[in-house]
């Protein structure tokens, strides 16, 4: 029997039984039939995994594009603060007008066009000094949000990594993945490898990423 059957098999039995099975039942049998299927690889690509060590310090040191910080920056302040109340009035983070245009920019109704020409040329024409302050410096609230999200490669993966990034990625700094790198090694990983795609802007890279990974995992499964 193989695993499609035997699923298919599990299924119909936990129908016939779901009055009397809870959900912690339930879900030890979806880990005993799903258990054998797992990654035989990992291939991260182009991400901004450690936005306090690596994205932050780039965006603020010139390495990046402005107009593309000022949209990244509009959209982490506008959804962080619905998470962490970082802000209690959209003036404390966004200079006028765009403490009155911004938040509505980013509710998945707008294309990125539309909000890319509703936003200033940088990060310093967006957002108040006090909230460039905090971003150079992060403290209170804002970092313990970073500290709790700057986690991605905080664990020990038991199958090969191999981390894509680009050089001249002007939207997430290449620094994202070195350190990534170092935190997955730090933690136990035994094979964890950088490939930097060239001298590539962001959309390339993924691009670039998601093939060379592809044919990586080729090589893998045969």
């Amino acid at each position: 029997m193989d695993l499609t059957e035997r699923a298919a098999l599990q299924d119909d039995a936990r129908e016939e039984r779901r009055g009397d099975l809870d959900d912690d039942t339930v879900a030890q049998e979806f880990a005993t039939v799903y258990g054998m299927i797992g990654p035989a690889a990992i291939a991260p690509i182009s991400g901004p995994y450690r936005v306090a060590d690596a994205e932050l310090p780039a965006i603020f040191g010139g390495t990046l594009d402005p107009k593309e910080s000022a949209y990244y920056l509009g959209y982490f302040l506008t959804s962080w603060n619905r998470l962490y109340h970082l802000y209690a009035d959209a003036r404390d983070a966004f200079q006028a007008p765009y403490d009155r245009t911004v938040a509505p920019l980013y509710d998945g109704q707008h294309t990125d066009d539309v909000i890319f020409a509703a936003l200033p040329a940088s990060p310093e024409e967006l957002l108040t000094l006090a909230r460039l302050n905090e971003l150079r410096h992060p403290s209170g609230v804002l970092a313990a949000a970073l500290a709790t999200n700057d986690v991605s490669c905080a664990w020990t993966p038991r199958v090969p990594v191999r981390i894509y990034a680009s050089h001249g990625d002007r939207d997430v700094a290449i620094d994202n993945s070195y350190l990534c790198q170092q935190q997955l090694t730090d933690h136990g990983a035994a094979e964890v490898s950088l490939v930097d795609v060239g001298n590539l802007l962001h959309p390339d890279s993924g691009r670039a990423g998601f093939a060379a990974a592809l044919r990586w995992f080729g090589q893998i499964s045969h």
